[in-house]
């Protein structure tokens, strides 16, 4: 799997920690804060939410949070909901959130055989922040600016994942061929980005995403249920 690979790609909500249902949490609880007397409910908020985001011309949270104000009948801008959703999510990522498991050990070992690791994630760079400094379980597992050479959050980023652009982005600043690279990724968008950029995806099973397996697992090198099988290298 890692023979003649000089990089490894790492999504990160879904993939390398368990955070999906974090933002289901999150956005549920925006919901409540903003109808606390009807509160909307969505049978599979994760497929909203990354349809939507997919679909923004600009701004992709922006959009969603505008999208949230018209499903709760807020009177609240886009932007003041973005900051009231940016508050609730903070005490979650920093107390909640952590790698999946075995992802911190494929991380370590992945780095003593000298490959290259990157991230590209559709999260906002805000967000990228929390993990990488205040976050004391993933400083601790395996420290993001210790192990990882380059880091792309959607900042800076015109696509959205299905869009290949992050990781054609990936490969030219890496200076690295599609064959050189392998992606580690949870969900359908994200193997499909990958695959369109020409990369090899190994898909690691996430219980959000379990609607799509089938079309995860044809489109992926491998399909496993964490990081713990592939240990040890």
């Amino acid at each position: 799997m890692f023979s003649g690979k000089k990089s490894v790609i790492f999504d990160m909500d879904g993939t390398l920690i368990d955070s999906v249902g974090l933002w289901n949490e999150v956005d549920i609880t925006l919901f409540r804060t903003l109808a606390p007397e009807n509160p909307p409910v969505i049978n599979d908020l994760r497929a909203l939410r990354d349809s939507v985001l997919a679909s923004a011309e600009s701004e992709p949270y922006l959009t969603w949070c505008a999208h949230v104000g018209k499903l709760c009948a807020s009177s609240l801008s886009a932007e003041e909901i973005h900051e009231l959703r940016y508050r609730i999510a903070g005490e979650f990522q920093r107390k909640s959130v952590h790698y999946r498991p075995g992802a911190a050990e494929l991380i370590r070992a992945l780095h003593a055989r000298g490959i290259t690791l990157a991230i590209a994630s559709t999260t906002r760079r805000a967000n990228m922040d929390i993990y990488r400094h205040e976050n004391e379980a993933i400083r601790t597992e395996a420290d993001i600016d210790t192990y990882f050479t380059a880091v792309y959050t959607c900042e800076g980023i015109k696509n959205l994942k299905p869009h290949p652009e992050v990781y054609l982005r990936v490969l030219n600043d890496l200076g690295l061929s599609a064959e050189e690279c392998l992606v580690f990724e949870d969900a359908l968008i994200g193997v499909e980005a990958a695959r369109a950029a020409g990369i090899e995806v190994v898909a690691v099973a996430e219980p959000h995403s379990a609607g799509d397996r089938d079309a995860i697992a044809a489109k992926s090198l491998a399909l496993i249920s964490d990081f713990r099988e592939l240990l040890p290298l």
